[in-house]
């Protein structure tokens, strides 16, 4: 015991002598060449005596390729974390940066809340509800009562987001469908960037034959590539009601917004 107690304390023994040394050679204002050669000494002590630290690196093939943080599955309160900061330096930063504030795409939730719309919303909730508690400019807007009411949007950072999600659920026919992706998404878009895109106001009315807006181009081509979503009648309606789609039109609403 004593044997190991003196290997511990033998370094820090070590670099004292090799400091008193180098007080006792520096003891006028001129540096002298000993001097110089004790620093070294003492300076070498600090970084050639301490144990070697054992690496606790994830191994790469458990990296996220995107963030080069450790994946794990589900949805934990570390990762609940992770997102709500990385959504928060990004609104922050772009915010100043008016001219490439686009999009902000917050992928992986989990296999496990791709089963069906039902899961996936509570799934997507759960992400809302974290970015909303830990909300820097404190509105908390997934605690206001109207959620699912017009004049509801999510808001993060005085930024208020545009919000849509994709799941492995949704077949090849519905404009969420996942192209074979095994997890779900949930995309983030600060609706400022639709004024940076110049993109028109919203109008149930499309140009098919003859697309001349960006929104008539974007819905003919939703169309024909066989996944044509619902245009309504009035563009009077609530936003929540668009963020979890369910299978098909004629399904009921998918209430994502309900707490368990």
């Amino acid at each position: 015991m004593a044997a190991k107690s003196w290997g511990v304390a033998m370094p820090t023994v070590v670099r004292l002598v090799f400091l008193c040394f180098f007080l006792y050679t520096t003891v006028s204002i001129s540096l002298s060449c000993m001097s110089l050669v004790t620093l070294l000494l003492f300076l070498g002590s600090i970084y050639l005596l301490d144990e070697p630290k054992t690496s606790t690196a994830t191994p790469v093939s458990t990296r996220n390729p995107l963030k080069g943080k450790p994946q794990t599955s589900g949805l934990n309160e570390e990762r609940e974390k992770q997102v709500a900061h990385a959504v928060s330096d990004f609104v922050s930063y772009d915010a100043e940066n008016c001219r490439v504030l686009d999009k902000f795409g917050v992928i992986r939730m989990g296999s496990q809340f791709g089963a069906d719309p039902h899961v996936f919303g509570r799934g997507v909730r759960r992400v809302l509800q974290t970015l909303s508690d830990l909300d820097p400019a404190g509105v908390r807007c997934m605690d206001k009562s109207y959620v699912s009411k017009r004049g509801w949007v999510f808001e993060f950072n005085r930024v208020t987001m545009f919000i849509t999600t994709f799941a492995p659920c949704y077949p090849p026919s519905n404009s969420r469908y996942a192209f074979g992706a095994d997890d779900c998404f949930i995309l983030f878009q600060p609706e400022l960037s639709f004024a940076q895109h110049d993109l028109p106001d919203d109008t149930p009315v499309t140009n098919w034959d003859n697309p001349v807006t960006v929104r008539d181009r974007i819905r003919t081509a939703f169309r024909a590539a066989g996944r044509s979503y619902n245009i309504r009648e009035t563009i009077l309606y609530p936003m929540a009601h668009d963020i979890v789609k369910p299978l098909f039109d004629d399904d009921p609403l998918v209430e994502w917004w309900l707490k368990e």
